[in-house]
């Protein structure tokens, strides 16, 4: 659980739940190093549903698809429309960005406002890389997502934007993160940045040069496999799927916990060396 100092007594937060990573196929049978990843995420939906009350609203954020087929975001949308809330979806660079606008553009919306917070989307994603990059474009997007600063913003994308400590990974991280927190920076109203890609999770804070000014950081774990923290090369984790439950504050507070789904007993395919 991660929050700041100040008090939220007789407060009501917005509540955002951030799932990533699906990895689906056209083929709803379709099985990333031995696990079937339909399955992994219908067992995910159900236990949210099950468990988590009065959602204001699902971040999916990247990799939805494996084969990038339209029928593979169709069915990302099929399964997690169930949860009846209004959800936001960003690419990953496993995402077919053309096939995605086309099944599920009418949830491609990159702003999103709750009360006085503002939801930001950005997409990280090159064609043809599995590097992370904010393009010239995506700034501009902040830019005009944050010039009100009566509101607080949450930032949400798909790649790491600082190494998680794992050798091989790290080097898939947005590339010109740098810039983005020179924009924080300059943006006292931005709380926080939530991401996927890692498969794992991650959580910390990015101190700015303010005052006793930082950011909040934070990686959510697939619904599918998960990668083993600090390795030097490919390795999963017997780690259970997950998603990330946020609560965003009126007075800019954020509390937030990863929840496992440790029922559904997902055993991966621990020799592979990649995907």
């Amino acid at each position: 659980m991660m929050k700041n100092n100040t008090t939220c007594s007789n407060t009501v937060p917005k509540r955002i739940l951030q799932i990533t990573d699906f990895h689906l196929f056209a083929d709803s049978k379709g099985e990333l190093l031995g696990v079937n990843t339909a399955h992994a995420l219908e067992g995910v939906v159900k236990h949210i549903k099950k468990e988590v009350k009065n959602i204001d609203l699902i971040l999916a954020t990247g990799d939805l698809s494996q084969d990038g087929t339209q029928e593979s975001y169709q069915r990302a949308h099929q399964i997690l429309k169930i949860l009846d809330t209004e959800i936001v979806y960003l690419p990953g660079n496993h995402d077919n960005l053309n096939h995605m606008k086309q099944a599920l553009g009418p949830w491609l919306n990159p702003i999103t406002d709750l009360a006085n917070w503002r939801v930001v989307s950005l997409n990280s994603m090159v064609a043809g890389s599995d590097e992370g990059y904010l393009a010239e474009e995506q700034f501009q997007l902040l830019q005009k997502a944050c010039t009100n600063t009566e509101q607080y913003v949450l930032l949400a994308v798909h790649h790491n934007p600082v190494p998680v400590g794992s050798t091989w990974l790290d080097p898939m991280m947005i590339a010109n993160a740098h810039i983005l927190f020179h924009f924080c920076e300059k943006h006292p109203n931005i709380q926080a940045i939530i991401w996927g890609h890692v498969h794992q999770s991650y959580e910390s804070v990015y101190a700015l040069d303010q005052p006793r000014r930082h950011v909040h950081l934070l990686a959510t774990p697939a619904t599918c496999i998960q990668f083993k923290p600090k390795s030097q090369s490919f390795a999963l984790d017997d780690k259970q799927p997950g998603y990330r439950i946020i609560e965003l504050f009126p007075n800019g507070e954020i509390q937030t916990q990863v929840i496992r789904v440790n029922h559904l007993n997902i055993k991966p395919d621990h020799q592979s060396k990649g995907y």
